[in-house]
């Protein structure tokens, strides 16, 4: 029997099954939410900068994100246009695609994301084994795939997770390095570094690792000096691959100074870099939630022993981790998804916990039960989010009532543009918004708003948005004064409850309610959000939730 399981092993049987669970997890309600394009923040900005990049022939207009995500998609959604015909109007096909279909490019975005959750797997089976032995490649590779965190952050088509898939790379090959000394080894970790940085700029942080691995192979052979430190051949070509990954996948940063300098202040002002005090944040909230309290505890422990054990592997294979912790705890900024690229190395000290429990002389079978525990409340959290996130958005729903009712009519949307219905609008609403645009230099927007524009209903057949003022007017987008809308929809979220008295007044007066479309039960408690990112589903809790999106109500005037 033992002989089996050896064979079973190391034939990649265990590995493979953690990565079809990783797999089946992910790619579970992978549709989530469309065709509404705000459901999960940031999404529809990455699919714009990648039209924008088609548009200005890889020039990018912004750099607030590094190009490797948007180049890829760009690249993909390419070659789907000429595969569709479009011939030499790549851009003027996407954007048209775009408003008649955005599910497509959402789901590839996510499908990309998704893909990268997956392989997350493989570096932390092989980062368990270069730590410990085969038991702790095999928990860590399964702790890998039923982490919550990573699984519900794998759903979406934004860049933590394929970051973290890097960053997880090039730690591997830091922690082999120590073991080999291989130049090999200091290459390819250069390589995954600058993947890393060429998707998220916080990838850079592992330099201070490899750095340190260096130093620490030197010490071991004896030839460890200031000149070596920074002159030896295997920290000359780390630092080469490096920087010629990181220049071929986002090569404006150092071709275009001033969208370097505009990115740059766009992030310090948005998130207060070094302003910040979110340590507790992320640890009691971001990581305890987001790994589950067995899983979490296993990893505090993991550290701790492996800190005990072997210093020397604990820098080579979590120096980054602890970096990073204190660069996301001095952000201003405390979102949830700061935390991914920590997961993978959490999972990694969990692994190596079980398999020195496993390695005890009295453990016998006994140490199975631990790897079940360890996963038991990730798992549970995983099935909650996949199970709530398959059922249709609120917003959808709504959406689709309004669309049944004969325009034209006058609507205002209490509501973010997070929150907002998805609805057709007259020619007169898209017109208005593409000239804003324009005077924005908000070039794919604009078009955007051309395509809509052109497809839109003429003004006296469709629905015409109003907005609510301060003293309790109304006007249209223009601002030009407007009569009290004929309907009302009013998005209560699960983290921001209340609308103002005044308007209150106005529903109880003049408006009956029409329609109610129910995401969560507004007097059960326990649920816990993200509340920095506007995505309406519970981070941890699930209580009285009956799908994805805000309450909805439908207001029709008396």
């Amino acid at each position: 029997m033992k002989a089996l399981k050896e064979k079973i092993a190391s034939a990649g049987f265990l590995p493979a099954m953690a990565v079809i669970c990783a797999a089946l997890l992910r790619l579970w309600a992978i549709n989530f939410g469309l065709p509404h394009t705000e459901t999960r923040p940031d999404e529809s900005t990455v699919i714009i900068i990648a039209f924008q990049l088609i548009s200005a022939k890889l020039h990018p207009v912004t750099l607030i994100y590094p190009t490797l995500f948007t180049y890829i998609l760009a690249a993909i959604f390419s070659v789907f246009a000429l595969f569709k015909g479009a011939g030499g109007h790549i851009y003027d096909f996407l954007t048209s695609y775009y408003i008649a279909s955005p599910s497509f490019f959402f789901i590839t975005a996510r499908l990309l994301g998704a893909a990268c959750g997956i392989a997350n797997v493989i570096p932390c089976y092989l980062m368990g084994r270069e730590l410990k032995n085969e038991k702790a490649a095999i928990c860590s590779a399964f702790f890998m795939a039923f982490c919550y965190l990573n699984v519900r952050d794998s759903h979406f088509g934004v860049l933590d997770v394929p970051m973290t898939l890097f960053i997880t790379w090039a730690a591997f090959f830091a922690l082999r390095a120590l073991r080999t000394g291989a130049l090999r080894d200091y290459v390819l970790c250069g390589v995954f570094t600058g993947l890393a940085t060429g998707t998220k700029y916080a990838g850079i942080i592992m330099i201070a690792q490899m750095f340190c691995v260096h130093a620490l192979s030197l010490r071991a052979e004896n030839k460890i000096t200031a000149k070596t430190l920074f002159t030896d051949r295997r920290i000359s070509l780390f630092c080469v691959s490096l920087l010629g990954v990181f220049f071929l996948t986002t090569p404006y940063l150092f071709l275009d100074i001033n969208t370097t300098m505009e990115g740059y202040k766009y992030h310090n002002q948005l998130h207060n870099f070094m302003g910040g005090s979110n340590w507790l944040h992320h640890l009691e909230f971001s990581l305890l939630e987001g790994l589950g309290a067995p899983m979490f505890i296993a990893a505090a422990a993991g550290i701790i022993i492996l800190a005990i054990k072997d210093i020397r592997k604990l820098t080579a294979g979590f120096l980054f981790a602890v970096l990073y912790f204190i660069v996301i705890s001095r952000t201003g900024s405390g979102y949830v998804r700061y935390a991914v690229p920590l997961l993978p190395f959490a999972c990694v000290a969990a692994g190596y916990l079980t398999a020195v429990a496993a390695g005890h002389r009295n453990a016998g079978r006994l140490w199975l039960v631990i790897p079940v525990v360890i996963i038991g409340q990730s798992a549970a959290r995983c099935a909650d989010f996949d199970l709530l996130l398959s059922q249709t958005d609120t917003r959808v729903l709504a959406a689709r009532y309004m669309e049944d009712i004969a325009g034209p009519y006058t609507i205002f949307q209490s509501a973010s543009p997070y929150t907002d219905l998805q609805l057709r609008f007259d020619t007169d609403y898209y017109a208005y918004r593409e000239q804003e645009a324009l005077s924005r230099n908000a070039l794919v927007r604009a078009r955007l708003y051309e395509v809509k524009k052109e497809t839109a209903q003429s003004a006296t057949g469709a629905p015409k948005p109003l907005y609510y003022n301060p003293d309790g007017s109304f006007s249209d987008v223009s601002g030009a004064p407007a009569g009290p809308p004929d309907y009302i929809a009013v998005m209560q979220e699960p983290f921001n409850f209340g609308i103002a008295d005044n308007f209150a007044r106005l529903l109880d007066e003049k408006y009956e309610k029409q329609a109610f479309f129910e995401g969560f039960d507004e007097t059960r408690s326990g649920n816990t959000y993200d509340t920095e990112d506007a995505f309406f589903v519970p981070f941890s809790g699930f209580y009285g939730i009956t799908r994805p999106g805000p309450n909805v109500y439908v207001f029709k005037r008396k």
